[in-house]
């Protein structure tokens, strides 16, 4: 789908606010794209506020931002590679209501699972909606709107998309932003914020490398796990190879490198990732152009892309019966059917 922007006036307008003082808030995903995505975006907004989401916890995450912001008029907010999913759709429209009274809001994104009434329904409570479902990265599309002539950003964009050609610098911000995602999750600070904002100066710190020396450890715990972890392997109806890899025990891992290496290590042609909480998460492993998750939306209420699925976990009252029948936890009927469904449909 092509860039969704039917009223050029308001493009104009943003485009414009790039230029003045105003309050600028960025509310990005929570990964390597997210992170991208807002790093270009503070080269044109250098002092914008970072806050980073999931598409499942929109709400609550724009909730602290209206919190945080109950003073101020005429500011700007972005939300950044995010889906609007369907069920949380009426508390997202709730918060973006009470946020329309202080910021021109934009939503980039370039998700698959944008649903006609969803976008309908968000076109009305933001001033614009830009969609590209048919960009690879998120990043691409707030580069070509709003930093096409920043040399630095390109850098940026080619560091998501493994072009850089200086391997080291691309290696640092990687390990950096790895470590501080983890070390945010583990001890709930947000230094990503502080290295996103770093990584838009291009200016290492002390803590920076600190960050850095973590997601080295990472990297190093990650590829030990790989080696000593026994994984599942099954095989889908079209024959394709795939693992079942149960991270709910393991907390602190590079989930690129594990996506990667665990892929070539069983020649899979994607892999299940059962995360902390149950949430499941599909990523395409080797030999994969023909992977297509989308094709799992019409049963399960998910986001992502064809190469990339996130499902969060909804129990059914049919799967408490079983799991009561079963002596099992409802979570596991849910993911056992889900493993089921996808040896059928992929």
């Amino acid at each position: 789908m092509a860039e969704r922007s039917e009223n050029k006036e308001k493009t104009s307008k943003m485009e414009a606010l790039c230029d003045e003082e105003v309050n600028v808030n960025i509310c990005t995903h929570n990964d390597l794209d997210g992170y991208i995505s807002a790093a270009i975006l503070l080269r044109k907004y250098p002092n914008a506020y970072l806050y980073f989401s999931e598409p499942n916890k929109l709400h609550e995450t724009l909730s602290s931002l209206n919190e945080s912001c109950r003073n101020i008029r005429n500011g700007k907010l972005f939300i950044l590679d995010i889906s609007a999913q369907n069920q949380i759709i009426n508390m997202v429209l709730r918060e973006l209501k009470k946020l329309r009274s202080k910021f021109n809001i934009a939503w980039i994104d370039h998700h698959v699972t944008w649903s006609p009434n969803i976008m309908r329904s968000i076109e009305g409570n933001i001033d614009e909606l830009i969609l590209n479902m048919k960009a690879k990265y998120n990043a691409e599309i707030v580069y070509r709107l709003y930093s096409r002539e920043d040399k630095y950003s390109l850098n940026l964009l080619n560091l998501l998309m493994g072009k850089s050609e200086d391997k080291e610098w691309d290696n640092y911000w990687r390990r950096a932003l790895e470590g501080a995602k983890t070390y945010d999750k583990v001890n709930r600070t947000i230094y990503r914020r502080y290295v996103v904002q770093k990584l838009a100066l291009n200016e290492k710190s002390e803590e920076t490398n600190r960050m850095y020396s973590e997601g080295v450890k990472i990297a190093e715990e990650t590829m030990k796990y790989i080696r000593d972890k026994p994984h599942r392997v099954m095989t889908t109806r079209m024959g394709r190879r795939f693992v079942i890899v149960d991270l709910r025990k393991s907390y602190t891992l590079n989930y690129d490198i594990l996506r990667r290496e665990i892929a070539k290590k069983y020649s899979a042609a994607f892999l299940l990732l059962i995360q902390k909480g149950g949430d499941l998460s599909l990523q395409r492993g080797v030999d994969s152009s023909n992977i297509d998750f989308t094709v799992l939306s019409a049963k399960f209420n998910g986001g992502g892309h064809r190469y990339s699925y996130h499902i969060s976990v909804k129990i059914t009252l049919k799967d408490i019966l079983k799991a009561i029948i079963k002596l099992k936890m409802p979570k596991t009927i849910f993911i056992e059917n889900f493993i089921k469904t996808i040896i059928d449909e992929m």
